[in-house]
């Protein structure tokens, strides 16, 4: 599980891990093993999810991942449950009014996501600052250390309602469906609940 990808996973203000992703797994547990307690989570992130599900550190991956075709070469995906667009947050100090304007500036995103993907096609020049985690990229720019910051939309307006940045754009034409990695099983419980 994610932990610090909110709205599906991250821990609330008391310490409990919590959010949509938490919640199916939990259903899923509970229809295959009959109790939901019997769930055990591992925090993974966007750069090690894949190979610790290779490694079979964890059964099944259950946190925000976009189909590719490359993807889909070596793990099987449920049913979309969510689509997100991507979006990139600013400081309010910040003048910035296009997209080409992003060019040889520093941006932070989370390594292994289709994010960097899409960064690289749309502002070629960007001077990228690759983090493990969601919260990790989001410091970075309220530390300075980067100018803007890139994430997948559900996941930045969250972290958009804590601080003082705000969206400059949605890239609507590149919205992708975030699925997780699950069976026939799971395609069935997302459907039917």
């Amino acid at each position: 599980m994610k932990v610090d990808t909110p709205p599906f996973g991250y821990y609330d203000k008391n310490g409990t891990l919590t959010g949509f992703d938490i919640d199916l797994a939990k259903l899923i547990t509970k229809k295959t093993l009959g109790d939901e307690n019997k769930a055990i989570f591992v925090p993974v992130n966007t750069s090690n999810r894949i190979m610790k599900l290779a490694s079979q550190e964890v059964d099944m991956i259950i946190a925000t991942m976009s189909v590719t075709p490359q993807r889909e070469m070596i793990l099987d995906f449920s049913i979309p449950y969510h689509t997100a667009g991507q979006a990139i947050l600013v400081r309010n100090s910040s003048n910035i009014t296009t997209l080409s304007e992003l060019n040889n500036k520093k941006i932070a995103l989370v390594f292994g996501s289709t994010v960097e993907k899409n960064l690289r096609t749309i502002i070629p020049n960007a001077i990228i600052l690759g983090y493990k985690t969601y919260t990790e990229a989001f410091n970075a720019l309220k530390e300075g250390k980067a100018e803007y910051w890139k994430n997948f939309t559900s996941c930045a307006l969250y972290y958009l309602s804590l601080s003082s940045t705000k969206p400059i754009t949605i890239f609507r034409k590149f919205v992708e469906q975030d699925l997780i990695d699950l069976f026939d099983l799971i395609n069935y419980l997302v459907s039917s609940s």
